[in-house]
């Protein structure tokens, strides 16, 4: 996650989906932006968890509680329903397990939230078309990514469907109606939410 108190378009989204008074848990949470904005607009209890030092002694300097902990050690030490929310932010795609992740999330929280770089996006599918080569994700090149697990919004849909995953809706990011009819081709973000209580979009 970005440094400093502004926030990025999936963050903003998750904001405004969470309610106020919830129980969150931002796993790769950086270094707190979202989660000090979620206690101070809507007074949200608040947890972070992110595997670099750096980013969890500014999450400490700013008086965000945060643990140091690499996400594909599990979540074993969190109690079940713990949080209202799990938030997994541009993170999905890093982790070496992330189906063993997503459940381990449901087990804590009642509703987890994703944000994803979907990878059908047409300008992502023109480049591949033209040029041949798989797109830059974040700026930087295929081989110099974090990324290790990349995929669409068509993938992430049959993931949850085949791993039996709560999913319910999907917030594509983006102001225009072809994003929000066709999310897929057009939303080039999404924020998906998977839990039992979640509405289908």
């Amino acid at each position: 996650m970005g440094e400093g108190r502004d926030l990025n378009p999936d963050q903003l989204e998750i904001l405004r989906i969470i309610p106020a008074g919830s129980r969150v848990l931002d796993l790769g949470c950086g270094d707190g932006s979202l989660l000090e904005r979620l206690r101070a607009e809507k007074g949200c209890a608040i947890q972070g968890i992110d595997r670099d030092q750096k980013m969890v002694m500014r999450c400490f300097q700013r008086g965000i509680p945060c643990i140091m902990l690499d996400l594909d050690q599990g979540l074993s030490h969190i109690d079940e329903q713990s949080f209202d929310y799990v938030i997994l932010g541009r993170t999905f795609q890093q982790i070496h397990r992330p189906v063993r992740l997503l459940k381990e999330m449901l087990r804590v929280g009642r509703r987890a939230l994703i944000s994803n770089l979907n990878l059908g996006h047409w300008r992502f599918r023109l480049r591949l078309a033209v040029s041949g080569r798989c797109p830059e994700s974040d700026g930087e090149l295929w081989y110099a990514s974090a990324n290790i697990h990349q995929g669409s919004h068509r993938d992430f849909v049959e993931m949850a469907t085949r791993e039996s995953l709560p999913l319910g809706a999907c917030h594509p990011l983006g102001s225009s109606l072809l994003a929000r009819q066709f999310p897929g081709l057009f939303a080039e973000l999404l924020v998906y939410e998977l839990g039992q209580e979640s509405s289908k979009s």
